[in-house]
């Protein structure tokens, strides 16, 4: 994608093809570095106050590393209870708190004109934790929302989106969990 982009985009502000791809990735590297690590301790922190949920993923964690098998990738996303856990604390700690939209053309939303080329910022928090969105326990640690994929979790799928990948990484078919 960043290759692409180098070779379609024509105003680098000075900056060479080469320059521009590894700008790029190091914007990528620390911005994926920190936020991993801002989802983990607060993944921890909840696991931590939540026995009853600890014992749970645990308990899926060693069962899908027995025998001193290393999960990859697809086993790891495959791990229901351990998804439901990640994608509830991404829910309540976001690791951004807004992502702004730029409008592509000049549109009327509920009487509320926006140009083209305004840029919307939408605070991720709010939407997250919203009882109107989630229901009354949204500041509630409650992986078990989860538990029939992301579209069911909130009231309105597309509030989802600010979760981890958005809707490809949690499967609305949840039959591709294991329990």
């Amino acid at each position: 994608m960043i290759l692409a982009g180098a070779e379609t985009y024509d105003d680098y502000k000075g900056l060479s093809k080469e320059r521009f791809i590894v700008d790029n990735c190091k914007n990528m590297y620390f911005a994926g570095y920190e936020t991993t690590a801002t989802t983990l301790s607060w993944t921890l922190m909840l696991l931590a106050a939540s026995p009853d949920w600890q014992a749970r993923v645990r308990a899926k964690v060693l069962e899908t590393c027995k025998d001193g098998f290393l999960p990859d990738a697809n086993a790891l996303i495959n791990m229901k209870t351990l998804t439901m856990v990640i994608l509830e604390t991404l829910r309540l700690y976001p690791p951004a708190t807004f992502v702004i939209r730029q409008g592509l053309e000049d549109i009327d939303f509920k009487g509320i004109m926006i140009p083209k080329d305004m840029n919307i910022q939408i605070p991720i928090p709010a939407l997250q934790q919203s009882l109107q969105l989630w229901g009354p326990d949204a500041h509630r640690f409650n992986p078990e929302r989860f538990a029939n994929g992301i579209v069911e979790a909130c009231k309105v799928p597309q509030v989802t989106c600010c979760l981890a990948s958005g809707l490809e990484y949690a499967p609305d078919n949840t039959s591709q969990w294991q329990n």
